[in-house]
Protein backbone atom coordinates (compact mmCIF):
# COMPACT_ATOMS: atom_id res chain seq x y z
CA UNK A 1 0.00 0.00 0.00
CA UNK A 2 1.54 3.27 -0.69
CA UNK A 3 -1.90 5.20 1.51
CA UNK A 4 -3.18 3.91 4.18
CA UNK A 5 -6.94 4.62 2.21
CA UNK A 6 -6.46 2.65 -0.72
CA UNK A 7 -7.50 0.02 1.73
CA UNK A 8 -11.03 1.30 0.50
CA UNK A 9 -11.90 3.40 4.18
CA UNK A 10 -10.68 6.05 5.85
CA UNK A 11 -8.63 5.78 9.21
CA UNK A 12 -12.16 6.57 10.89
CA UNK A 13 -13.87 3.88 9.01
CA UNK A 14 -15.86 5.77 6.54
CA UNK A 15 -16.07 3.94 3.11
CA UNK A 16 -14.16 6.13 0.46
CA UNK A 17 -17.19 5.50 -1.78
CA UNK A 18 -19.38 7.82 1.32
CA UNK A 19 -16.73 10.49 2.02
CA UNK A 20 -16.72 14.03 1.00
CA UNK A 21 -19.43 15.30 -0.76
CA UNK A 22 -20.63 12.42 -2.15
CA UNK A 23 -22.46 11.44 0.80
CA UNK A 24 -24.99 14.24 0.00
CA UNK A 25 -25.56 13.14 -3.52
CA UNK A 26 -26.87 9.22 -2.89
CA UNK A 27 -27.68 9.36 -6.61
CA UNK A 28 -24.15 9.61 -7.25
CA UNK A 29 -22.53 7.06 -4.70
CA UNK A 30 -20.34 4.29 -5.91
CA UNK A 31 -20.39 0.39 -4.48
CA UNK A 32 -18.22 0.24 -1.75
CA UNK A 33 -14.78 -0.56 -2.83
CA UNK A 34 -14.03 -2.94 -0.36
CA UNK A 35 -14.85 -6.74 -1.18
CA UNK A 36 -16.56 -8.37 2.28
CA UNK A 37 -14.20 -10.90 3.46
CA UNK A 38 -11.03 -9.57 1.79
CA UNK A 39 -8.09 -8.95 4.43
CA UNK A 40 -7.07 -5.48 5.19
CA UNK A 41 -3.53 -4.72 5.46
CA UNK A 42 -1.39 -5.20 8.89
CA UNK A 43 -1.53 -1.93 10.67
CA UNK A 44 1.63 -0.43 12.44
CA UNK A 45 1.24 1.24 15.28
CA UNK A 46 3.92 3.74 16.35
CA UNK A 47 3.40 2.04 19.79
CA UNK A 48 4.18 -1.29 19.41
CA UNK A 49 7.91 -0.31 20.72
CA UNK A 50 6.92 -0.25 23.93
CA UNK A 51 6.72 3.74 24.42
CA UNK A 52 4.53 6.33 23.29
CA UNK A 53 5.71 9.00 20.88
CA UNK A 54 6.02 11.26 23.66
CA UNK A 55 8.92 8.70 25.49
CA UNK A 56 6.19 7.05 27.86
CA UNK A 57 6.11 3.66 28.72
CA UNK A 58 3.18 1.39 28.31
CA UNK A 59 3.42 0.23 31.14
CA UNK A 60 2.90 3.83 33.09
CA UNK A 61 0.35 4.87 30.37
CA UNK A 62 -3.51 5.76 31.08
CA UNK A 63 -4.78 5.03 34.68
CA UNK A 64 -2.02 3.12 35.87
CA UNK A 65 0.45 5.60 37.02
CA UNK A 66 -2.68 6.32 39.71
CA UNK A 67 -2.42 2.39 40.48
CA UNK A 68 1.26 1.52 41.02
CA UNK A 69 0.37 -1.99 42.52
CA UNK A 70 -1.29 -2.75 39.01
CA UNK A 71 1.75 -1.44 36.98
CA UNK A 72 3.54 -4.11 35.11
CA UNK A 73 7.45 -4.29 33.88
CA UNK A 74 8.62 -1.97 31.36
CA UNK A 75 7.95 -4.49 28.04
CA UNK A 76 11.23 -3.01 26.41
CA UNK A 77 14.22 -4.31 27.14
CA UNK A 78 16.97 -2.07 28.28
CA UNK A 79 19.55 -1.57 25.37
CA UNK A 80 17.27 -3.01 22.67
CA UNK A 81 17.25 -1.77 19.24
CA UNK A 82 14.02 0.49 18.33
CA UNK A 83 11.99 -0.46 15.02
CA UNK A 84 13.06 2.54 12.68
CA UNK A 85 10.56 4.99 11.12
CA UNK A 86 7.78 3.37 8.92
CA UNK A 87 8.58 5.68 6.41
CA UNK A 88 11.97 7.14 7.61
CA UNK A 89 12.77 10.52 8.90
CA UNK A 90 11.22 13.51 7.54
CA UNK A 91 14.57 15.15 7.04
CA UNK A 92 16.23 12.15 5.46
CA UNK A 93 15.57 14.28 1.62
CA UNK A 94 17.82 17.03 2.78
CA UNK A 95 15.27 19.59 4.03
CA UNK A 96 13.30 20.79 7.14
CA UNK A 97 9.44 20.33 6.98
Amino acid sequence: LQFGNDVGYLPDGTAMNKAGNDINHPGTLRPDSHKEGSPLPKAVFVNEVGYLPDGTALNLAGNAINHPETIGPDPHTPGAALLPPLKGFVNEIGYCP
